[in-house]
């Protein structure tokens, strides 16, 4: 898979993201924190749109959010997509 591919990949799985962790605020924010050990901070940087996360942060967040199911092959996921 092209490089590029990959980008598009994981922009498309950040914002899916962004909009999940939209919908968190306060005690709710502070779980998923807790839960996959992405800061409070970070979050709130992430969910405001102020910074572009690391994939595997990004894939952590998907997998707790439900968004992907945990150990599931990503670059798999999108081929099926297209």
């Amino acid at each position: 898979m092209r490089i590029d591919d990959h980008r598009g990949m994981a922009k498309t799985l950040l914002d899916k993201v962004r909009h999940k962790l939209s919908g968190h605020a306060g005690a709710a924010l502070e779980e998923v924190a807790t839960r996959t050990g992405v800061s409070y901070d970070t979050l709130l940087r992430i969910r405001d749109g102020r910074t572009d996360p690391a994939f595997g942060k990004v894939q952590r967040l998907a997998e707790y959010l439900k968004l992907v199911r945990s150990g599931v092959d990503i670059d798999a996921v999108h081929r099926r997509q297209r």
